[in-house]
């Protein structure tokens, strides 16, 4: 029974997957925004059909709604932080999604390669932000006037670098499984083009034949 309900459970999750990706066109290259959504398809059906119907409308008001219910929502203050942002990135451009997701355009992969840099940028930064802590422990060996203070100070600063070694996994953690499924809603991406590549072929070369004065 609990192989029936798990095989349930996952068919149900493709198909509300593949509903979110025709209503949202090139949501894969938006992981957190994504998956926000794929969870609010879930659990309150008739707040994601109106904001559904807002994605196609004015971007500020589309925003504002989309932001409003994030900020209900219960999510930790840093992903609601990475909803916010990719909600921002997806409605600045989401004409442009629209199209380029089928005209099989390098835009999306351009925002790609820009969403794992940004990934690695941020754990750069916890990084750096980790040393520093630890740095200034040293200071503090190197400042003690006696034995037993440079005795505290080395246990003080073991602690930090264990401290240290369990943020850096965390980390790690974090930020890698963001950079996969990036990576893995791209491949997707990339195995739904092929399936359909007559299609997007048509549609790149409608786009390559657009007068460019009249892309944006």
């Amino acid at each position: 029974m609990r192989r029936i309900a798990l095989i349930i459970s996952l068919a149900l999750a493709g198909a509300l997957q593949a509903q979110i990706d025709e209503e949202w066109p090139g949501i894969d290259e938006m992981p957190a925004l994504q998956s926000f959504l794929t969870e609010l398809m879930e659990s309150d059906p008739e707040t994601y059909d109106t904001l559904t119907e807002a994605r196609g409308g004015d971007v500020s008001k589309a925003f504002a709604q989309i932001r409003d219910v994030v900020s209900d929502s219960g999510e930790s203050a840093e992903d609601q932080r990475q909803i916010i942002q990719e909600t921002i990135a997806y409605l600045r451009n989401r004409d442009g999604m629209a199209n380029t997701m089928a005209a099989g355009s390098t835009t999306t992969w351009d925002h790609l390669y820009n969403s794992i840099i940004d990934e690695l940028d941020d754990l750069n930064d916890r990084y750096l932000a980790i040393d520093r802590n630890l740095d200034a422990r040293v200071q503090q060996y190197h400042a003690a006037s006696d034995a037993a203070a440079r005795e505290a100070a080395i246990a003080g600063l073991r602690k930090a670098v264990h401290s240290a070694f369990d943020e850096r996994l965390d980390a790690q953690n974090k930020h890698f499984g963001r950079i996969a499924r990036i990576i893995s809603n791209a491949d997707q991406r990339k195995r739904q083009q092929t399936q359909f590549k007559d299609r997007v072929c048509e549609k790149r070369l409608e786009y390559l034949l657009t007068d460019p004065r009249l892309r944006w």
